[in-house]
């Protein structure tokens, strides 16, 4: 079975701004993630009934490289759109960091990948999800723009400190994340991971 690269997390960030840089030079916000899929990199965004529940997964990029299976709900119903564009970001995580890894498995249906995936280490797969979520959310919520966005609200961080004193970082970063993430079309909990792991309020003096 393969394994993954351990690639740091600095690393990651780096190819993700790479891959921005790239394709969205002139940086253009929110990010045109189904754009820069479809047309830049060629990909066919297809949607699959029920994938969440066959899969667990909202999108599974196939081995090819060439399609991204995504659940159909999520594609459709406009409800689910910041879901949907971070789902693909993931999925180019995986084209990214995984192209020469995914192109082994050789699988030809939603059925086989499940397959395959079951066969895992578990240590192997956590790797894998969680750089392709470090490249997606790095790639949709840029630190600068991040940052921008965060640095007017200072004094609100700083009232929640001071009413929720034993709230923790996770609480205030949760309020903030709630004010902004319609900014970058993903949702509240993408935003707030960056936060967390760009370590944003400690830079502004938390």
């Amino acid at each position: 079975m393969i394994k993954p690269e351990k690639l740091s997390f600095t690393e990651i960030r780096i190819l993700a701004d790479e891959f921005r840089d790239k394709f969205c030079p002139n940086d253009e916000f929110p990010m045109p993630i189904e754009e820069i899929v479809e047309f830049d990199l060629g990909i066919e965004v297809r949607p699959v009934d029920d994938l969440r529940n066959k899969a667990d997964l909202d999108a599974i990029i196939s081995s090819k490289l060439n399609i991204i299976f995504i659940d159909k709900m999520l594609m459709e119903n406009h409800r689910f759109l910041f879901r949907y564009r971070f789902a693909l970001a993931h999925e180019v995580g995986h084209f990214v960091l995984h192209s020469n890894k995914m192109k082994r498995l050789k699988f030809g249906s939603i059925e086989e990948w499940i397959e395959i995936r079951s066969q895992f280490d578990e240590d192997d797969l956590m790797w894998f999800e969680r750089q392709a979520m470090e490249f997606g959310g790095r790639l949709m919520v840029p630190r600068d723009i991040l940052v921008a966005e965060v640095m007017p609200l200072k004094d609100k961080i700083q009232s929640y400190y001071d009413t929720y004193p034993d709230g923790g970082y996770e609480v205030i970063a949760d309020f903030i994340a709630s004010a902004i993430h319609k900014r970058f079309e993903v949702s509240a909990d993408v935003v707030k991971r960056r936060i967390i792991n760009e370590k944003v309020f400690e830079l502004l003096g938390f």
